[in-house]
């Protein structure tokens, strides 16, 4: 679709090039991610058709910026409640406050009219530069930065875009989370998941980083103790009841979230199982609640306002240097030890029996 009038378009230069736009965008941002048959295809079809893509902002600082919200991925209830997104979302205007930018939130949604407000605002010149924050569909994403402003990813990554990005180190922290229930004693660990088609970085990376412990302690991957919530209160009790029924023993339950291992919780003590005397609870997140849940949560700490403040330091310096290649920043996280894990080392009275496992 043409938004300019008569003036040619990114897409009309990938129609002559016969390449998709996100290439077009690649080769217009010096990315070497681009074949040389595609490169020069790119370049004559920009030269045949006179395409300009527009300026960069001259301005060393920001004025004002987008927060683009992909809401139409949040799990109803759980993340925007869940104190997870809204403590990001402040750490993203304190941090506008004090460098006295303007801060103006979209919601994408799930239709167009998301869409036509994200354009309407950057053709109007309202925002010099944009932060996405949890828009998981890299076509969104690549059209978006057809506008040619300074941007930047929030809790999203896509290594091949030409953007920068921000996210938290949560392989590392689920890694600690596992090695903590490894060093307590814990072998048969199921996992509350997040859905099997969800494509966040970080939800995923939690996923991946389960499977990584138990393949380096040496303990076979048992399918039967994965149960895919909706990263709910709701979806982890589900969860829960799901590996409850399976019949496989196992002693301790990690979730992907706090707000899944609340759910957990409320599953397994509804069945009159204790917490951590018969199974050990962790979470991930650090969310408010986790230390008015009885008993308090052992999690991950997600270090939130870091991730809305190097967000908005991103943008800066991006507005600074526009040539340099894209910077990809993880933020560290660290394991809360409370008290829903239980020691069984040495416990005579809740053994591990090794021989369990097929």
């Amino acid at each position: 679709m043409n938004l300019d009038g008569n003036k040619v378009t990114i897409s009309d230069v990938a129609d002559r090039a016969q390449v998709s736009e996100a290439t077009v965008s690649r080769v217009l941002n010096k990315s070497n991610s681009v074949s040389f048959t595609n490169r020069k295809a790119v370049l004559e079809a920009v030269k045949e058709l006179g395409y300009t893509p527009r300026r960069k902002s001259k301005s060393k600082s920001l004025r004002s910026t987008g927060l683009f919200l992909g809401t139409s991925h949040l799990p109803g209830e759980s993340e925007l409640s869940g104190h997870y997104f809204p403590t990001i979302i402040q750490s993203l205007q304190e941090e506008c406050s004090r460098q006295s930018i303007n801060l103006l939130l979209i919601s994408l949604g799930s239709e167009d009219a998301g869409m036509h407000e994200v354009q309407r605002v950057i053709r109007q010149g309202t925002i010099d530069s944009m932060v996405l924050l949890y828009v998981l569909d890299p076509a969104v994403i690549e059209s978006l930065l057809n506008f040619d402003i300074p941007s930047v990813l929030l809790n999203t990554y896509f290594p091949w875009l030409p953007v920068d990005s921000v996210n938290s180190d949560s392989f590392t922290g689920s890694l600690l989370t596992m090695n903590h229930l490894l060093d307590n004693g814990h072998r048969r660990i199921a996992l509350i998941d997040a859905p099997a088609d969800r494509q966040d970085y970080w939800i995923k990376m939690r996923g991946l980083a389960y499977r990584h412990a138990l393949n380096q302690a040496g303990i076979p991957f048992d399918p039967d103790l994965i149960a895919h919530g909706d990263l709910s209160p709701v979806g982890g009790e589900i969860g829960m009841q799901k590996i409850l029924d399976s019949g496989k023993p196992f002693t301790a339950v990690m979730c992907c979230n706090d707000e899944s291992a609340f759910g957990a919780m409320r599953a397994l003590q509804a069945t009159g199982l204790r917490i951590p005397h018969d199974v050990s609870v962790v979470g991930h997140d650090d969310v408010n609640a986790t230390t008015l849940v009885t008993p308090a949560l052992t999690t991950v700490r997600v270090s939130r306002h870091d991730l809305g403040r190097l967000a908005i330091q991103m943008l800066s310096q991006r507005i600074e240097n526009p040539d340099h290649a894209p910077q990809h920043l993880l933020t560290a996280e660290r394991i809360i030890v409370r008290d829903s894990v239980r020691n069984l080392n040495g416990d005579s009275l809740h053994p591990v029996n090794f021989r369990i496992i097929p």
